[in-house]
Parts: structure tokens; sequence; C-alpha cells
């Protein structure tokens, strides 16, 4: 790597099964292809952790909920769905409920599905609407080479972007103004994945 020697180094990677040395190489180089197949390969090998990374960062949130999911994150999952994936709260809630329920009946029965109390999501289908309205966008995600035009998706409020028009997103032409482009990135790297450890083998369904 210190003589730039990036695809020896990737096929080294490889055969090494240093799944951390590939996702930081393909980070790196913006390589969604070498991410994809990271991604499948860490999902056979029951590395949750670096799997979930790799998915997420390709915008297959999907796929992060089902790892969330079947690795027994019940609660995550939710949150994540409230987050990202609100077409999944109600499926996830109840997942979590009957899970909890085993432990702490009373603490289960405090969980609200929105199905069952739409009163306590008030914004619930607006934020379904966002949902659609940003799929496409995170199924085509922007070239790497667009990171630093993109705006941070701290900064971005989707709702209002679904309101006021078109499916583009702002991204910054450098000059202070702010551009639009049809494909924009959700920037998943700013979001920190550090406290869900998906690898704990206290937490794990078959790991």
């Amino acid at each position: 790597m210190t003589q730039c020697q990036f695809g020896l180094a990737l096929e080294c990677l490889h055969h090494a099964k240093d799944y951390s040395g590939l996702l930081l190489l393909a980070t790196s180089a913006g390589d969604a292809g070498t991410l994809a197949k990271l991604a499948e390969t860490t999902s056979e090998a029951g590395k949750n952790n670096i799997a979930f990374t790799a998915n997420f960062l390709l915008g297959r949130l999907e796929v992060c909920l089902d790892i969330l999911i079947s690795t027994g994150r019940l609660a995550e999952a939710a949150l994540f769905a409230r987050t990202y994936l609100p077409s999944q709260i109600s499926r996830t809630v109840k997942l979590w409920k009957e899970n909890l329920s085993k432990a702490n009946t009373k603490a289960a029965q405090s969980l609200a599905d929105p199905t069952e109390y739409e009163n306590l999501f008030p914004e619930l289908q607006s934020a379904l609407k966002a949902e659609d309205f940003i799929k496409e966008e995170r199924e085509n995600l922007p070239p790497a080479s667009e990171y630093l035009k993109a705006t941070p998706v701290g900064d971005r409020n989707v709702i209002e972007e679904m309101l006021s028009g078109p499916v583009r997103a702002p991204v910054n032409n450098g000059d202070g103004d702010e551009i639009n482009l049809d494909l924009s990135d959700e920037d998943l790297q700013d979001v920190d994945t550090e406290g869900i450890n998906l690898d704990d083998e206290e937490d794990l369904l078959g790991d």
C-alpha cells in the first residue's frame, strides 16, 4: 500500500480475510463494487459489524435492519426503523415487544406500536412519504468524487425537500452557493454506529 499497489493490496487483504482492511481500502477508494462484495462475504462469515457498515454505506438499509433483527438487536432495530425505515416500525416494535415480554411484561406493554397509537406518531405519514421520496436516491448513490460537494446528512431535512420541489438534493459548489444534483448523497459516513457492537458473543444469535 505504501507503494500505491492497491490492486495487489486488495488481493492480499482478501486472501488474509482482513475484513477491516478491506473496508478501509474500499471506502478510501470509493469502490462500491468491492464494498458490495465485502458486504456479502462478511455476512456469510458472520462478521456482522463489517457487514452492517458495508451495507449501510451502500444505502442498503433494509439489509441493515435484517442484520439487527437476525442478531437479536431488536431494540436497535426498532430505533433504526424509526430513523430510516418508518414503514418497518410496526414490524420491529412487535418483534421487540414479543421478545421483551419474556423478561419484563410491563416494559413490553409500554412500547407503542404506531398502528395502534397513531396519535403518538403525528409525523409518521410524512415520514413514510419521505422514505419513498429518498428511496431512489439511496439506490443510485453518486460517485465518491461528489463527496465534498454533498450537503451533510445532518444539514438536510428530507420532508422539507419533498414538500418544496423535485427529487433534487442540495450540494455545495465550493463557492458558498448551493446547486442541485439529480443524485444526492446521504453521506452515510457521518452516521455513528460505534455504539452498536453486532459481534458481541453474548448478544448474537448463532454467531
